[in-house]
């Protein structure tokens, strides 16, 4: 799990909701906005009741999506705001292929 500090706050998220450079891939779409003045990388995870209609299933791809990005953090070369959509038909993917996804995303965008 990546700490509370990285994470974007409900303040923070609905004032980067709109905007910024999107990427997408088969399972997610990663939303990359410019850090703020403390100058740290922050993510986020949203998975909508499209995804499943369980919350634990909604909840595990959320916790599998913070420890892939936990893992490809340090190499990031500049500090954003990144926020990650689960899209339809992503509920049953495994945490090796979230990892991969999110290595490709970062990739895209040009941060790795």
């Amino acid at each position: 799990m990546i700490e509370k500090e990285k994470r974007v706050n409900r303040a923070l998220f609905l004032a980067t909701s709109r905007g910024g450079r999107v990427f997408d891939s088969a399972h997610l779409v990663l939303r990359v906005f410019p850090s703020l003045k403390d100058g740290k990388n922050r993510f986020s995870f949203v998975v909508p009741k499209a995804v499943s209609k369980k919350a634990v299933e909604r909840n595990l791809l959320r916790r599998r999506g913070y420890v892939a990005v936990a893992r490809v953090e340090n190499n990031l070369k500049k500090k954003t705001i990144n926020i990650f959509f689960f899209k339809k038909g992503s509920g049953n993917i495994s945490y090796q292929l979230i990892l991969e996804e999110i290595t490709g995303l970062f990739s895209k965008a040009g941060l790795l």
